[in-house]
């Protein structure tokens, strides 16, 4: 069964649907997007979050020493990177968490669990965006095909350089230029390799809502899924479409 995260949480009455309807993951965003949250505001929904759902704290290019507090303060329990975080990067942080919370070993329980984000394009080429795809399918197929063999390839290695960081899950998002995540935009999830290529358990973002959500759990079985602006009202979380896209999510699993 697909997992789903609810992320970008902003607000205590935020944390007050999601307790309600119990998804598997929450996040907090401290990338300075619309959905940036105070260390503050995250211990505070931390605190009135059910025990039972881990937040996961999203993070751009993030000092090191800023996600160590975090997770030291327990306002978070498993870390997303979402930048350009390399190798270097990732090693440097492990062992600034071993000197907080505990071993570097995968196997121990107290290693804090780490996302990498692979960010996707959403481009064909530079005339065509994917929602045109379909269209561009039906035209010409050779042209539609080519470019997915090309994407595919750029793809698996982007995959390789992110494992390279020992991640325990990889989380595909749409890249759109200037934006780091949460643009609302879809990627082509027919340009990702095979799970077993892909070789980690894997969320899916970017554009996800009550339209497609069944159609893409049905194509690629992924672990989680991850949404925001799909369950929001106005700019705001929205109980009723929190409990909507829970319950898509699950019952298509």
């Amino acid at each position: 069964m697909s997992r789903i995260k609810i992320c970008g949480l902003k607000r205590i009455e935020d944390v007050y649907a999601v307790n309600e309807f119990k998804p598997d993951y929450v996040g907090f965003i401290f990338a300075a997007t619309k959905r940036f949250v105070s260390d503050e505001s995250a211990a505070i929904m931390k605190a009135a979050l059910n025990s039972d759902i881990p937040a996961v704290g999203v993070f751009v290019n993030e000092p090191i020493a800023h996600i160590v507090k975090l997770v030291r303060e327990k306002s978070i329990d498993i870390i997303q990177l979402h930048g350009q975080e390399d190798l270097n990067y990732v090693n440097r942080l492990r062992e600034a968490l071993t000197k907080e919370v505990g071993s570097q070993d995968k196997g121990d329980t107290s290693r804090v669990p780490l996302i990498k984000v692979v960010r996707i394009d959403v481009t064909m080429d530079e005339k065509h965006a994917t929602e045109k795809l379909a269209d561009e399918k039906t035209v010409n197929e050779n042209v539609y095909a080519a470019w997915k063999e090309k994407q595919t390839e750029i793809n698996r290695k982007l995959i390789l350089e992110a494992k390279k960081c020992e991640p325990e899950y990889l989380l595909f998002d749409s890249k759109v230029k200037g934006i780091p995540g949460g643009s609302g935009q879809t990627f082509n999830v027919e340009t990702l390799p095979d799970d077993e290529e892909i070789g980690l358990p894997y969320f899916l973002a970017g554009g996800i809502d009550l339209s497609n959500v069944a159609d893409l759990i049905a194509f690629k079985s992924p672990f989680g899924i991850d949404v925001s602006s799909a369950v929001e009202t106005d700019g705001f979380k929205d109980a009723e479409k929190i409990k909507a896209m829970i319950e898509a999510v699950r019952y298509s699993s």
